[in-house]
């Protein structure tokens, strides 16, 4: 009876331990996500121009990692501001969800 009880919480445990390790790593995917999906919008950023209205989209390599992302630059109701979102996922995951969705503004220079 000790062994079927021991063995049942050995179970528990390493269906523990699976799940926080693909936790683990789902987190440190998404926010590796999240800085490309900031850098994307800090070189908008810096290159002090208009952005065009439309899309974008292109890859990046970031921590030995290939990752997809897409740039929608849109209107807003304030004609000198622009609206960029950026979306990235895994190259290697390039029909699933995205990782991250990340939103900003820009203001005319």
């Amino acid at each position: 009876m000790a062994l079927v009880i021991l063995a049942v919480g050995m179970s528990a445990l390493v269906t523990a331990a699976g799940g926080n390790a693909s936790n683990a790593a789902y987190l440190k995917n998404r926010t590796f996500a999240q800085w490309v999906a900031a850098n994307k919008v800090n070189e908008i950023r810096l290159q002090q121009q208009w952005p065009e209205t439309g899309n974008q989209s292109g890859r990046v390599v970031y921590a030995g990692v290939e990752w997809s992302w897409k740039v929608k630059t849109s209107t807003t109701e304030d004609k000198d501001i622009r609206r960029i979102d950026v979306s990235v996922q895994l190259e290697s995951k390039h029909d699933a969800d995205p990782l991250v969705n990340l939103a900003a503004f820009i203001g005319k220079p």
